[in-house]
């Protein structure tokens, strides 16, 4: 039996035409409007496996150049204020020169001070820069200012208040860059080396490890003094202990003839018959008080022993007792600070104020600090050993410049870095753009050509429909 092609199945047969040319028309249609090949996982799903892997590889590539940018930001503002601070150091230096000048009076030094305290204030808010609200110098402590200026029982100095924690983001595929340099190794940066003495007592480094800062003043002070042997009457005058400044023990005293004392073989000290005080001056320039109001005549020789006690801080003290073994090492502590300084008292002749420098500590704020107070002459010192240090300071002026130098060029180097990182993250996203548009986007001309093409079939499609579907009712009735 043949089969009857009904009026009803070819209406269906050709609307089913009509609507499948009209969704390629669709398709071709959003394809032109999208310029994508896919648009949805039905389009192409093998293709939706290979565009979404790349997508995602583009995006992390996109955050790589803002964190680019952003790690760019950060150096810039680092590098800027270390520029400023350079500039500062350079100006202490020149101030530090004119100090120097062993012409300038007291009054010109302390002018000099003054300047020396505004570029301490300067560096200090060059130490707590912020970029965004947060803290470029403190570590990973953003929120805290890394650098407060403390004073206390007339001792300044600059606390860290940040840590050492250095900050990464990642800038590319596997690559971190660091986005600071904590401040304490640029504005505290200290590589200690030997204590260094003046010279004027006889005092010596010890055999701990100092943790002062800059420079100290070690104050030796006369304790008490002791004859021993054939004194012949002479004793030590009621003067001694405040006035006497020679130190150590074994000291040889000389009385002879003619009324004449000497001290060590130094030069002899006339004097008369019932003196009750004499002083004796040593060849080292430490003096004794001698009463001799007593003494029988005869020559004699005998030894004098004088101890005394050391401190670093001018409250706590450490007696030396130098009539019995006297200790190699002394431990010192500043009660302000808490630092310690290790002194051997073994050579100690001469009492006084001593010069201590911690070689290899002056960081940028201990240097300035230090040159303020070496300008004001806060150490009490005399004319030409504030001159002599002050000139010793210029070197450490020029330390702490190199010390900011360094994290200049350890910036200058991150942003150098960054530019070849951004480039290679440039050429990547790139490579993966047209790789990606390869997958996902359209040709147009193809396109076009081939939505033409759908249009003129899809008009087609309309007039055959046209043909086969009747509209009369008559004509269905046939």
């Amino acid at each position: 039996m043949g089969l009857r092609i009904t009026q009803s199945m070819l209406f269906r047969n050709t609307l089913w035409n009509i609507q499948k040319n009209s969704r390629r028309l669709s398709i071709l249609q959003e394809m032109l409007a999208s310029g994508r090949k896919i648009n949805r996982p039905s389009d192409d799903p093998t293709g939706l496996l290979r565009l979404m892997p790349l997508e995602v590889d583009i995006n992390k590539l996109a955050r790589n150049k803002e964190n680019i940018s952003l790690t760019k930001e950060i150096l810039g503002s680092g590098t800027g204020a270390l520029q400023d601070a350079s500039s500062l150091i350079i100006d202490a230096r020149t101030i530090a020169l004119q100090g120097a000048n062993g012409t300038l009076s007291q009054s010109d030094r302390r002018s000099l001070a003054q300047k020396i305290d505004q570029i301490l204030s300067q560096m200090l808010a060059i130490g707590n820069t912020k970029r965004a609200g947060r803290y470029i110098f403190s570590g990973a402590k953003t929120n805290t200012a890394p650098f407060s200026l403390v004073t206390q029982n007339g001792i300044t100095w600059v606390r860290y208040n940040g840590d050492g924690n250095v900050i990464k983001v990642e800038v590319g595929p596997g690559i971190e860059a660091e986005t600071n340099i904590p401040g304490d190794q640029i504005f505290l940066s200290r590589n200690r080396g030997e204590t260094e003495y003046e010279g004027i007592t006889g005092a010596k480094a010890g055999s701990g490890t100092d943790s002062g800062v800059g420079i100290d003043i070690l104050q030796v002070r006369h304790l008490s003094t002791t004859l021993s042997g054939s004194t012949h009457g002479i004793t030590v005058a009621a003067t001694s202990s405040s006035s006497d400044t020679l130190l150590g023990a074994g000291h040889t005293v000389t009385v002879g003839p003619g009324y004449r004392i000497s001290i060590d073989g130094g030069d002899p000290v006339t004097f008369q018959q019932g003196a009750t005080d004499v002083e004796v001056t040593a060849p080292n320039g430490g003096v004794v008080h001698l009463d001799l109001s007593n003494w029988d005549g005869q020559s004699t020789t005998f030894t004098l022993n004088s101890s005394f006690k050391l401190s670093i801080d001018g409250t706590d003290w450490t007696e030396i007792d130098v009539t019995s073994t006297i200790p190699e090492n002394v431990q010192l502590v500043d009660s302000v600070t808490g630092y310690v300084t290790n002194v051997d008292p073994t050579d100690i002749t001469l009492a006084g104020d001593e010069v201590v420098t911690y070689s290899g500590t002056f960081d940028v704020f201990t240097t300035l600090i230090t040159l303020r107070d070496v300008l004001n002459n806060k150490y009490n010192l005399s004319k030409s050993r504030q001159t002599n240090l002050l000139k010793n300071l210029i070197g450490e002026v020029d330390n702490a410049h190199e010390m900011i130098l360094s994290g200049l060029r350890e910036l200058g180097g991150r942003m150098e870095r960054m530019e070849l990182v951004k480039g290679r993250v440039e050429d990547m996203e790139i490579s993966m753009k047209d790789v990606l548009g390869d997958v996902r986007d359209i040709d147009l001309a193809d396109v076009i050509m081939k939505l033409t093409q759908q249009e003129t079939l899809f008009q087609t499609s309309l007039a055959v429909g046209s043909r086969v579907i009747q509209p009369s009712l008559l004509n269905f009735l046939k």
